[in-house]
């Protein structure tokens, strides 16, 4: 066995926290867990004044709704389609009516978009 083989694992482990620190990836789970629990507290709001809800009620709603909608990451548009295509086979719909993503786009799909522009039907 080579030498280098013993320095692999290194290697490795310290690749993915490179990569960790440029994503940031610890502080984007705090991100969502935060957004998870004010849009699930909204919900409990609205499922309480679900019997007679009132005009102040839904513009308090909203306005806490838009408020955590800021702390949102910008939309990862192609992402975005791939769930419509997923969410489109789920419920039968034809190829023709599913959009045509290239094989890039998929595998960058999480960390950004790459020329989402260009994504057409299938049937177009």
């Amino acid at each position: 066995m080579p030498d280098w083989y013993i320095y692999i694992p290194s290697m490795t482990v310290s690749i993915l926290t490179g990569i960790g620190l440029v994503y940031s990836w610890h502080q984007k789970a705090i991100l969502h867990i935060d957004l998870k629990r004010e849009f699930i507290s909204l919900e409990i709001e609205l499922e309480a004044g679900r019997k007679n809800p009132t005009p102040e009620l839904i513009e308090a709603v909203t306005t806490k709704m838009l408020h955590a909608e800021t702390k949102e990451p910008p939309i990862l548009r192609v992402l975005n389609i791939v769930c419509h295509n997923e969410l489109g086979l789920a419920m039968g719909y034809e190829q023709k009516d599913l959009y045509r993503i290239r094989f890039y786009q998929r595998a960058l799909k999480h960390f950004f978009d790459w020329n989402p522009n260009s994504i057409q039907l299938h049937g177009a």
